[in-house]
């Protein structure tokens, strides 16, 4: 799995509205243990300079 976090907002240059956000990879990580309605994973790498955080994401890689 791959973790990600939000990083950069694209912002329209004309309406100023915010399109949606850039992400960047923090780590991945290896599901171990799947339940009902959570799943436990073991961390197996993390970016330089980085540290996983609450509200990172969680996507399939």
């Amino acid at each position: 799995m791959s973790l990600r976090r939000d990083a950069i907002p694209l912002v329209h240059p004309v309406t100023g509205e915010v399109l949606g956000e850039l992400d960047e990879e923090v780590g991945t990580a290896r599901v171990t243990e799947m339940r009902e309605r959570f799943s436990v994973a073991d961390v197996q790498t993390v970016a330089p300079g980085a540290r996983i955080q609450v509200k990172d994401r969680v996507v399939p890689k």
